[in-house]
């Protein structure tokens, strides 16, 4: 916020949640998790209706999550516990979605993330995406500008721009 707030940062990509006052934003698309294994996998083509079934199933093989900055540190994309799993074990936590497909690929950990990502993946890296059998865990994905910018005549082109991308993906 602070950058954009500068000008370091023109825009930002944002997920769902409060926005300070002079900040704008605009909707972009909506995402879900979807898991990652790596092809050949025990879950390797395995579809799922019932949320315990994919829970205890996939609670059995070490997960990898992503990590994010929040506040003064940082917090787990824990998505299995928002599931409400009780059990499981994270082995590992990354920084970076983009180095997901080569941990996955070469071991039987697994991965939720965002579902776009894992299907972007899936088609250069060896990894299988299996759909959540719900829609709990769905979020917005904004783009948000600082006041400062909202009214610039080149800042409205990218924007237009970005939501013209958005709107054919």
């Amino acid at each position: 916020m602070q950058q954009l707030e500068s000008g370091a940062l023109d825009l930002a990509l944002y997920v769902d949640g409060d926005l300070p006052a002079d900040f704008h934003y605009r909707d972009l698309f909506i995402d879900r998790y979807a898991l990652i294994v790596r092809r050949g996998h025990p879950l390797d083509g395995r579809s799922y209706t019932d949320l315990d079934a994919f829970i205890g199933d996939v609670a059995d093989f070490p997960q990898i999550t992503a990590r994010y900055p929040q506040g003064r540190g940082f917090a787990n994309d824990d998505v299995l516990k928002r599931l409400g799993a009780e059990h499981y074990h994270v082995a590992f936590a990354t920084p970076y979605f983009s180095n997901a497909p080569a941990l996955i690929a070469q071991s039987d950990h697994v991965m939720l993330m965002p579902k776009r990502m894992a299907q972007a993946f899936a088609k250069y890296s060896p990894i299988s995406v299996i759909d959540l059998p719900t829609q709990q865990e769905s979020f917005q994905y904004r783009m948000i500008w600082h006041e400062r910018s909202h009214r610039d005549q080149g800042h409205k082109w990218l924007r237009e721009q970005i939501l013209s991308a958005c709107s054919h993906a």
